[in-house]
């Protein structure tokens, strides 16, 4: 299990990690879904899901509030009114009926899968020194990748060009981001 500063990863049993027998990675046994949820509800329904035993991953970003008496630092969801969970479809049901859940994300009312590499991309900015902020819709732009740094091979979209370059990690299926600030040397074409 991984509790991050800035994202929740809850494990789950290992017939949701994908795991085979052995320890090793099983293609085609659980992918990761966009859950939208109730306004406000994403922790409610993060830890739940974890509690039955689904892989969930709650990507977070630290702000702070201010009150009459004081000031305090708060996790919020980056997506808000979204989580993400790693099953399989034997278990839509179940994560349909977690409280707070309002429905997977997909066409048809079938759920699309999320790439790997779209989850593994937000994993690692969430979890790395580098300060990011949300992003509320994909801008057109030229698909760059990360080439040094905690976030090496990473892909994304080009939002602005200057001596600091600014990229977009997104989910594509939800139509949000992230975005961070790189030196333009550290960014490339793809």
């Amino acid at each position: 299990m991984k509790n991050g500063v800035n994202g929740i990863n809850l494990s789950g049993a290992d017939r949701d990690l994908g795991m085979g027998a052995l320890g090793g990675k099983v293609e085609g046994l659980s992918s990761w879904y966009a859950l939208r949820t109730r306004s406000r509800q994403e922790k409610m329904t993060s830890k739940f899901l974890k509690k039955t035993g689904i892989e969930v991953f709650l990507p977070t970003i630290s702000r702070v509030r201010q009150w009459k008496d004081r000031r305090m630092r708060i996790l919020f969801p980056l997506f808000p009114g979204y989580c993400f969970v790693r099953c399989d479809m034997m278990r839509f049901r179940q994560v349909r009926m977690a409280p707070g859940a309002v429905e997977l994300v997909g066409n048809a009312g079938k759920p699309v899968p999320i790439p790997e590499e779209e989850i593994d991309a937000v994993q690692r900015l969430v979890y790395c020194t580098l300060p990011y902020d949300p992003h509320p819709s994909l801008e057109p732009g030229t698909k760059v990748r990360v080439i040094r740094g905690p976030l090496t091979d990473v892909e994304g979209v080009l939002l602005r060009k200057a001596p600091r370059m600014k990229v977009l990690i997104s989910i594509n299926l939800l139509h949000q981001g992230a975005t961070v600030t790189l030196e333009s040397e550290d960014v490339v074409a793809v």
